[in-house]
């Protein structure tokens, strides 16, 4: 059976996290799945959003995903732990000897995509989960994003754009051969919403609609 290892900084209720444990939740049993994560301790979550992760997490480990916790793997910049995420990363990657290894967001697609070039993975994958290549940092740090991720896309077998928008910007700007890039659009988990026992008619009076708009979904969550 192929063994992928999947890398991701951190945990937490945002997309590009829970993206990937759906991702590895759905993908086990058809391949071996380990999922290497950061501790998540800069993302500020409430006691119910950590309740929900560990949730998640547990009904991963359930369905046979192998959870392997990195504390060093932290997502701002700390040199020193960084070089050890980097060094047990590397000794990570030597003891599974995974087939692929497929990183998620900026920081961990830097030290994972190198841990595994060092390890001599023989199949590498990069999904950013959004750039940063314009928009968020200083035109200077933004550039030099631009170039690390050129540089590292030279020992990147694929890299997966979530939307088309973003697969032309990395075209635009020659992050890498266009043949390198996929889009995946991020799926929804909609079991929990399939169900309701909520009267619409009232719920779209609350929220002030009217009786031909429409309602996609209303999450409540309860302590």
């Amino acid at each position: 059976m192929t063994k992928i290892l999947h890398i991701i900084t951190r945990l937490d209720m945002g997309g590009s996290a829970q993206n990937t444990l759906l991702t590895c939740k759905d993908l086990c049993g058809k391949y071996e799945i380990i999922l290497v994560h950061g501790l998540s301790l800069e993302s500020g979550m409430t006691d119910l959003e950590k309740k929900i992760v560990e949730d998640g997490i547990d009904k991963a480990k359930a369905q046979g995903v192998k959870v392997i916790p990195l504390p060093s793997l932290v997502r701002s910049i700390r040199p020193v732990n960084d070089f050890k995420a980097l060094l047990s990363l590397i000794w990570l990657i030597y003891k599974e000897k995974p087939d692929i290894v497929h990183t998620h967001s900026s920081k961990a697609g830097i030290l994972g995509r190198l841990a595994a070039q060092i390890a001599f993975v023989p199949h590498i994958i990069h999904t950013p989960h959004g750039h940063v290549f314009y928009g968020y940092f200083s035109p200077i740090a933004s550039k030099v994003f631009l170039w690390i991720e050129k540089l590292f896309s030279k020992f990147t077998d694929r890299l997966v754009a979530l939307t088309h928008g973003e697969k032309d910007d990395y075209i635009e700007m020659s992050v890498c051969p266009p043949e390198k890039l996929l889009t995946l659009h991020s799926g929804v988990g909609i079991q929990q919403f399939l169900h309701t026992n909520g009267n619409l008619a009232h719920k779209k009076r609350s929220l002030s609609l009217g009786p031909k708009e429409s309602v996609v979904a209303e999450n409540v969550s309860r302590a």
